[in-house]
């Protein structure tokens, strides 16, 4: 995340290179920075010093909220988790609801390998596109851990909770956006994510018409809550506000000056719409308004839908 630098509005030199057109400072280490020498992802930003090619034995692949964690640690912790998971899912399913097992396992599971596609997607195409450090920056992998934030997956998810919705996860990769071969590239690893996850949403409907799974079955329920979801994320991540990937797509194409607010304003933004969405009950319902429209457009069962949320939802 960044921070505005300099005082009484006087702006610091860039602490990487010459220049005087800073205007930022990088939220991990403080330092001076310009547009130029930031290392930006659509969920959070680094200057380049703090989002450096793997230093460490194991590689930034090995770390879990920056803590490295060797290969005989994940060998022995991966196990530990499947039990655990294993071990509650059976006892849930031996003394609970079996149709709302069922169900919260397709929405959640689901909805957080999405999210790992989704971030996938951002950084395949920034690797193609030119960023090439990327891969050694740990990002272009399927280990799920290392897209994990302790903001976006950890207190999003509780933060939901406490305001009485589902703890659903969020993630982050970083993406030089400077090493990238043009604006356009740019614009399209923004888009990438929501693209990912409405062609989910597409997948998921087809599965649901092709007649495979019995209509009336907690299966079918959690698929098609899981399909409002994809539909819900990629239109949540277009809207065209600093922080967003709507607004990434655009900023590569505004001034530096307008890049430069932008991102400053970026690490509150996602805080500041669902403050306005909670208090708002109209800007709300607007929104979910639109979100049924395209349900309805790529016909995801009313039924099926509303029974899985209903289903889904802790009690």
């Amino acid at each position: 995340m960044l921070r505005v630098a300099g005082r009484a509005g006087r702006a610091d030199p860039c602490s990487l290179h010459a220049t005087n057109e800073s205007g930022l400072s990088c939220g991990r280490c403080s330092a001076a920075v310009c547009a130029r020498c930031v290392v930006a992802s659509p969920v959070g930003t680094r200057c380049r010093n703090c989002a450096p090619p793997p230093t460490t034995r194991h590689g930034p692949e090995s770390q879990i909220f920056g803590v490295d964690f060797g290969t005989r640690a994940r060998v022995t912790a991966i196990p530990l988790i499947v039990a655990a998971v294993v071990a509650i899912v059976a006892f849930s399913w031996a003394n609970g609801d079996r149709d709302r097992l069922v169900v919260r396992s397709i929405v959640f599971g689901g909805f957080f390998l999405s999210t790992i596609f989704h971030e996938w997607a951002h950084s395949l195409v920034a690797y193609l596109g030119g960023d090439r450090e990327i891969r050694a920056r740990g990002f272009l992998t399927w280990n799920v851990f290392r897209y994990m934030d302790p903001v976006m997956s950890v207190g999003m998810p509780l933060l939901f909770v406490m305001l009485g919705g589902l703890p659903l996860m969020g993630a982050r990769t970083m993406v030089d956006r400077h090493a990238l071969r043009g604006r356009w590239w740019s614009t399209f690893m923004s888009l990438a994510g929501p693209a990912t996850n409405l062609a989910l949403a597409v997948v998921i409907v087809a599965v649901l018409r092709a007649g495979l799974l019995p209509e009336e079955s907690p299966v079918a329920w959690g698929l098609a809550f899981l399909c409002v979801l994809q539909i819900t994320t990629s239109m949540f991540n277009l809207a065209p506000i600093p922080g967003f990937d709507g607004f990434g797509a655009f900023l590569p194409h505004l001034s530096h000056e307008t890049q430069v607010r932008a991102m400053a304003f970026s690490r509150i933004s996602f805080f500041l719409v669902l403050a306005v969405m909670w208090s708002s009950p109209e800007t709300a319902d607007a929104f979910w308004e639109q979100v049924y429209h395209v349900a309805d457009a790529l016909r995801v069962p009313d039924y099926e839908w509303y029974m899985g949320w209903s289903l889904s939802r802790l009690r």
